[in-house]
């Protein structure tokens, strides 16, 4: 997370009880979750890769309210796709290289995998019937897949943190002001971003009747406007 836990409790006060964390690579975020009281009603991990998701499930053991999902989520449940793992764990994505092939050239596909999709609307039907905090996405690409796939449960999400891309990182992948543009229509708004000069950021939106009106979101931004322009500029 480009915008840590801490920062996004001191600015934003979020303080989620409840977490869906999908792209959970290693739970490198646990102990920033424990550190500051998010997810004391649930934590929910969701992750392709079996390693990886058999790591968060030793590291979340003595977790009661912690719980494993290893699945590939996207728009629609069933389907046949093709996950690549890179030779660093935390790129690997359903979606090919884009730009991120020039901008780390020492990452590299290391295999193809077939692996059958499902939806967050399924597979929180098991652990969550209620509300959900926060909706944390690491997905290298896919974001708006996942999104969608959560179906109705969009309306039981309040806010959520995401990577972004400005450029295509990874082939076809879906870009900011597209994924603006659908979360609007949902009734969220973009809050805060950060974004670095390989193309990539994080982002975070909150529902629309729950965004301050304070002097300090004004200042927020315009941070956010600035940093947007800026690597623009550079982009181009």
């Amino acid at each position: 997370m480009l915008i840590r836990p801490k920062l996004l409790t001191r600015y934003w006060g979020l303080c989620p009880e409840t977490i869906v964390h999908v792209g959970g690579h290693e739970a490198e975020e646990f102990q920033e979750y424990q550190e500051e009281g998010w997810g004391s009603a649930g934590v929910i991990w969701v992750e392709a890769l079996p390693a990886q998701a058999e790591l968060i499930r030793e590291l979340v053991a003595s977790q009661p309210h912690h719980a494993v999902v290893e699945a590939v989520a996207w728009d629609r449940a069933g389907v046949e796709i093709d996950f690549h793992e890179a030779s660093n764990t935390q790129a690997s994505s359903v979606l090919e290289f884009g730009s991120h092939e020039r901008s780390y050239p020492e990452i590299h596909r290391v295999r193809t995998i077939p692996m059958v999709t499902n939806t967050l609307e399924n597979l929180l039907q098991v652990h969550i019937s209620g509300g959900i905090g926060l909706l944390n996405l690491d997905v290298q690409g896919s974001e708006l897949q996942v999104l969608q796939g959560l179906g109705a449960r969009i309306a039981d999400v309040e806010t959520i943190y995401t990577e972004v891309n400005v450029e295509e990182v990874y082939k076809g992948c879906v870009l900011l002001e597209d994924l603006d543009s659908w979360l609007s229509e949902q009734g969220f708004v973009r809050v805060d971003i950060r974004l670095t000069q390989d193309g990539w950021g994080d982002g975070l939106w909150l529902r629309r009747d729950r965004v301050p009106t304070s002097a300090a979101l004004r200042r927020t931004r315009r941070r956010v406007h600035t940093s947007l322009g800026k690597i623009r500029r550079a982009l181009t």
